[in-house]
């Protein structure tokens, strides 16, 4: 266990799994997705010089990594039904983990968390996401939580200290403030969800003073 200054704003391990879901029917549907379509959105790889291998499609999201209400996307009406074991397994975890972090003037009318960004991204075959830890307001406030669809056992995954391979529909939460990266040493490409969850309220004291989400 690690002291939380300077870590996630949430958990002060290197990753943790909180469970897992069935993603054969979700591997088979991003399976048939075209290259046109992956080949379509090269923003979050101009941006981010880190994710230079990978491919992102929208789910929920905005450029400008706002922290309240999320644009839907399309594609996010697509694949909902597929998605909603995980968004149920994710919201029920912090129902039942977070209680005790919520500052005491929102107890009162507590509001219900919410998913600020779902991405989907897919990682060429011998590409590299190189280390780097996250930053900006929002994305120090929120649970980065992966869900791993399409994958092979050379795909290794670093946060901190912790090596693993992410195996296919484990529900993993990485700590972002962490130096993390992903090395596909496969000859097929990977494929994970990730998804951006807020509590409001939620709070952990930072180097800086208070941090609330």
């Amino acid at each position: 266990t690690r002291n939380a200054h300077g870590n996630s704003m949430y958990i002060e391990t290197d990753i943790v799994r909180l469970g897992e879901v069935n993603v054969s029917a979700l591997a088979e549907r991003i399976s048939a997705i075209p290259d046109e379509a992956w080949n379509q959105n090269t923003s979050r790889q101009k941006i981010f010089p880190a994710h230079a291998d990978t491919q992102t499609l929208w789910m929920v999201y905005d450029p400008d990594f706002r922290h309240m209400n999320p644009t839907r996307r399309d594609l996010m009406d697509e694949y909902e039904p597929l998605l909603a074991p995980t968004l149920e397994l994710i919201v029920g975890h912090y129902a039942n983990t977070l209680a005790d972090k919520i500052i005491p003037e929102m107890r009162q009318q507590p509001r219900p968390g919410y998913f600020i960004r779902i991405i989907m991204t897919r990682l060429r075959a011998g590409g590299n996401i190189i280390i780097h830890r996250d930053g900006g307001m929002s994305l120090k406030r929120c649970h980065r939580v992966h869900l791993p669809v399409i994958t092979n056992e050379q795909c290794m995954f670093t946060s901190g200290n912790t090596t693993l391979h992410m195996r296919a529909g484990e529900v993993f939460e990485i700590n972002n403030r962490q130096d993390h990266g992903v090395q596909n040493a496969g000859e097929a490409a990977r494929v994970h969800i990730i998804l951006d969850y807020v509590q409001p309220g939620e709070y952990i004291e930072d180097p800086k003073g208070p941090v609330v989400a």
